[in-house]
C-alpha cells in the first residue's frame, strides 16, 4: 500500500495532537486538534493532488465554530436568608461569559417560576 506525502503547516491557534499518528492513506487522511480556541474557528480545507504526469486537484472544505461556554455556575446574588410574608424579593441570577446566548430560567422549591413575573435584561453575546 502506498502512503501518500502529507505537507501541514503550522497555523497560529490550531495545535494538532501527537499523543496518536495522524492517519493518512490512499483513501482517507484525518487528524486531531486539541486546544480548541475561539480562534480556531475558521474554514478547513483538505487538498488531494495526483502525481505526474496529470497533477489533478481535488479539495474539500468546512467551516468549523468554536463556541465558548460558561465556565462557571450561575451566580445569585441580592436573596437574604429569611423574609417577612408580603415582602417583595430583587435577586439577580447572572451567567458566566459566553459566547451562545444563555437562557437562565428561576425555580422555587424545585418548580420553573413563570416567565411573566420575571424581569429580564439581555446582554450581548461577549466574545474571547
Amino acid at each position: 500500500m502506498l502512503f501518500p506525502k502529507v505537507t501541514t503547516y503550522p497555523v497560529e491557534g490550531i495545535v494538532v495532537a501527537t499523543d496518536r499518528p495522524t492517519i493518512c492513506n490512499q483513501y482517507l487522511c484525518s487528524i486531531r486538534l486539541t486546544e480548541l480556541q475561539r480562534r480556531t474557528s475558521g474554514e478547513y480545507r483538505c487538498e488531494i493532488s495526483g502525481d505526474a504526469p496529470e497533477f489533478k486537484l481535488a479539495n474539500g472544505t468546512r467551516n468549523m465554530t468554536v463556541e465558548v461556554l460558561p465556565q462557571d455556575d450561575p451566580t445569585i446574588s441580592g436573596l437574604s436568608a429569611s423574609y417577612l410574608p408580603n415582602e417583595h424579593i430583587a435577586a439577580n441570577c447572572t451567567s458566566d461569559r459566553s459566547t451562545l446566548a444563555t437562557r437562565l430560567l428561576w425555580f422555587i422549591n424545585g418548580r420553573t417560576v413563570s416567565s411573566t413575573i420575571v424581569h429580564t435584561r439581555w446582554f450581548d453575546k461577549v466574545d474571547n
